[in-house]
Formats: C-alpha cells, structure tokens, sequence
C-alpha cells in the first residue's frame, strides 16, 4: 500500500474545491493516481478533521477540569 503524503491529499482537496464539475475520473488522471487511491486520500481527510476535532474536545474538557 502506498503512503499518502499530505501534499497529495491537499492538492486533491484544492482541486475538488475549485471545480464542482469534476469527476473522481478526471481527477485520478490529472494527478495520475488510481481511483482506490483516491478513496483513500479522501477518507484520510475525514480521519484527519476528526482527530482535529477530538483535539479541540479534548483541550476544552481539559480547560473546564482546571475551572
């Protein structure tokens, strides 16, 4: 399996942001990647906002502890 770096995963983002008419096909072919690597870049994003966000909830319970 391959590694995704991150600059991959943005430059998927970057590109599904500026166009909604793309296909998951003319991505794949603009960025030469497979379409299950794609999936995988795109279900990366989601793993990475929650943690983010379990971050957040973490320091905020951690604030009202100390309050």
């Amino acid at each position: 399996m391959k590694k995704i770096h991150y600059k991959l995963i943005f430059s998927v983002l970057e590109i599904l942001s500026s166009k909604n008419s793309l296909t998951r096909a003319d991505i794949c072919d603009h960025l030469k990647i497979s379409k299950a690597y794609l999936s995988q870049i795109i279900s990366n994003r989601y793993l990475i906002k929650n943690q983010i966000f379990s971050k957040r909830i973490k320091k905020w319970q951690k604030m009202q502890q100390l309050h």
